[in-house]
């Protein structure tokens, strides 16, 4: 069996929000699942992931597209049904990221159950 290390970059790839998660990091949590590898994940890595994920996956982009629509429409480059319709899109994808914000805690913990990861601390005799 090959041992496969990963570190903090892995943990943020597979644990962002659902439209940002990497399929290569899906991809190894699956083969370590079905015994192919063993990940041996650092305890630092999900503490330093936490505070990326937190900071690096905000919604910000959805308020400046509001203000360019606030713009836009004032100056007859986009009619109310475009408006609507893009505050809807935007509505959603603040609460779905939210959402996945709120839920990275248990996403991180449950990291440490997975099948096929060896989940250590850096310090020996610490777990």
């Amino acid at each position: 069996m090959r041992h496969v290390f990963v570190e903090t970059n892995w943990a943020v790839d597979y644990c962002a929000p659902a439209h940002q998660r990497a399929l290569a990091a899906i991809k190894l949590l699956e083969s370590a699942s079905s015994g192919t590898i063993q990940l041996h994940l650092p305890a630092p890595c999900l503490a330093e992931a936490r505070s990326v994920i937190r900071v690096k996956f905000q919604p910000r982009e959805a308020d400046t597209l509001r203000e360019y629509l606030k713009w836009a429409k004032a100056n007859g480059y986009v009619d109310a049904g475009v408006e609507e319709a893009t505050r809807r899109v935007l509505d959603q994808f603040e609460g779905l990221v939210k959402c996945d914000l709120d839920n990275v805690e248990s996403r991180l913990e449950g990291l440490k159950a997975e099948r096929g990861i060896a989940y250590f601390s850096a310090k020996p005799g610490h777990a």
